[in-house]
């Protein structure tokens, strides 16, 4: 009962003053990029949480789900960096689009599916998912309302040029959320990009936006979804 009542409280004073201080510890990137500024889901938990040494790698590999890089070299997501002479379009679009019922179930699922089966494993998960819910209230309240904050455009997908073939990139919901609570994220790239002639444009907004919840909503979802994660010593058969 004690983890429901805590997940519950998430969307609370407490955890958006927590997500306060994680923006303002990210600082932002420079318009126009040149030192490399980066954004990652494991960095944030190892910087809000002091991940046990045991779990730091495992921490870690979170970055591979939930980064935003951006540099006068480079630009990526999620483990995905590609060099600004590769990239070839750039894509924006509201960032309601990537907010869907969808995309809390989908989130978790691959929190855990990249996470070995080893001791720590959930108490990894809660946390990842905690600071999800903590950029989500930092991304909503950035916004007048819910409607303003739903408004914004974001990197939707980054083209390239692959070995043999062009490929896409594209922003989770971690990357989303901060290129929506992190203005100067999206202001960098799209500077970048027009200034080596590469195409930006706007995505039209998909049918799934129709479908979206809002960021608070979305923040309320993954609380509740935190509150049915096992502990670990369901899971995995120890106690982190």
């Amino acid at each position: 009962m004690g983890r429901v009542a805590r997940a519950g409280s998430v969307v609370g004073e407490g955890i958006a003053t927590t997500a306060s201080g994680l923006l303002s510890d990210l600082g932002a990137p420079g318009v126009p990029p040149q030192d490399e500024w980066r954004a990652g889901l494991g960095q944030m938990i190892g910087h809000r949480t002091g991940a046990p040494a045991a779990l730091r790698p495992f921490v870690h590999q979170l970055d591979r789900l939930g980064a935003v890089v951006v540099s006068g070299d480079v630009v990526g997501f999620d483990g995905a960096e590609i060099r600004w002479e590769n990239v070839t379009e750039v894509t924006l679009g509201p960032v309601v689009d990537v907010l869907t019922a969808m995309a809390v179930p989908r989130e978790v699922e691959r929190l855990t599916a990249v996470l070995p089966p080893l001791p720590g494993r959930a108490w990894v998960v809660r946390q990842a998912v905690d600071t999800l819910v903590a950029v989500c209230v930092a991304a909503g309240s950035l916004a007048v309302s819910v409607d303003d904050a739903l408004s914004g455009t974001v990197p939707v997908a980054v083209g390239y040029k692959g070995q043999f073939r062009s490929k896409v990139t594209e922003p989770g919901l971690f990357a989303s959320l901060i290129a929506a609570s992190v203005p100067q994220v999206a202001s960098a790239i799209v500077h970048e990009a027009e200034y080596r002639g590469i195409p930006v444009t706007t995505a039209p907004r998909s049918r799934a936006g129709d479908r979206a919840v809002a960021i608070q909503g979305v923040a309320r979802a993954l609380a509740e979804r935190l509150s049915r994660l096992p502990d670990d010593d369901e899971r995995d058969g120890a106690s982190a």
